[in-house]
């Protein structure tokens, strides 16, 4: 009669820990299956409301294997150049929104061609969902290929992100010998120190149930939709670049904290690589809070990075 009571119990504990584990990957698909899906929003500019000439383009990712098509626009420079900025947005933004055209503008008064596109699963891209900023390097790296196919050397490339691509553009970077210029606005050093309150802001879970999620969350997302959590650390990418880089981030940041552009500082292996915090602003707002001076600090840095 024991030996059935107990082995009853057992069956009984087995079911209760079935059934937790069903219900907890369960509960972690779905956070993955909600995070990863990219937020589309409306192209809502056009160079042309800025009075600058520019020609639609199209590209793929480098190693494209999905028939992603990338959609953007090049505008080319007062002047004949091949010195060329390849500005990156943040997630759910595109090509358009934002201080994107207005900083392009900037840069084809000083000299610069700009190329403004939109990372997969935004704006006019294809794809479907957002993966946390390493696949988006190909997106990047995609955009470097286009530009050489045209003539323009890698060399000839600057690259700007701002918030996620701030992130992007280091991690293409690091795969791209023949840049030399990078930018990197409100990016962050790594993800793991982000997916809480990510997750939380895209899902409106309260951060400590998404807190015992996470390790499910991790894997479903390497397991369903191939992001690698732990390959998304642009910290890894700035100590790889032998070059100064040049880091902007606002000290009120509460999205993505200044000690990440801190932290991407102290990585970096070259001396003279540029960490300017503005303490009184908040997320990517450094350009806004004075214009003139953004302009002037980028000419500077990508005038003396990028070759002629």
């Amino acid at each position: 009669m024991k030996y059935i009571i107990n082995k009853v119990s057992i069956y009984s504990t087995i079911s209760i820990i079935g059934f937790v584990a069903i219900i907890y990957l369960g509960m972690s698909f779905f956070l993955a299956s909600q995070v990863t899906v990219s937020e589309r929003k409306p192209i809502e500019e056009n160079p042309v409301d800025y009075l600058l000439k520019y020609e639609d383009v199209s590209f793929s990712p480098r190693l494209d294997t999905a028939g992603i098509s990338l959609k953007g626009w090049f505008i080319p420079a007062e002047i004949t150049t091949d010195k060329t900025i390849v500005l990156v947005h943040g997630i759910n933004s595109n090509r358009a929104a934002g201080i994107t055209l207005p900083i392009s503008e900037k840069l084809h008064q000083n000299g610069f061609n700009t190329l403004l596109f939109d990372l997969r699963g935004h704006g006019e891209s294809g794809g479907e969902r957002f993966n946390g900023g390493y696949i988006e390097r190909l997106d990047v790296l995609g955009a470097i290929d286009f530009l050489n196919l045209r003539g323009i050397r890698s060399s000839n490339v600057g690259l700007l992100g701002f918030s996620l691509g701030g992130a992007v553009v280091l991690m293409a970077a690091e795969e791209e010998s023949g840049i030399n210029a990078v930018v990197s606005d409100s990016g962050f050093a790594s993800i793991d120190d982000l997916i809480v309150q990510e997750v939380s802001r895209r899902t409106n879970l309260n951060e400590n149930i998404v807190l015992v999620l996470i390790p499910g969350f991790t894997m479903m997302t390497k397991l369903f939709f191939g992001i690698d959590v732990g390959l998304i650390k642009p910290i890894r990418s700035a100590g790889k670049l032998e070059y100064p880089i040049f880091l902007i981030h606002g000290g009120k940041d509460e999205r993505i904290s200044v000690d990440h552009s801190r932290r991407l500082a102290k990585a970096s292996l070259n001396q003279d690589t540029k960490l300017w915090v503005v303490e009184s602003v908040e997320h990517a707002g450094v350009y806004d809070d004075n214009p003139e001076f953004y302009i002037s600090e980028l000419v500077n840095y990508f005038s003396n990075q990028i070759s002629d």
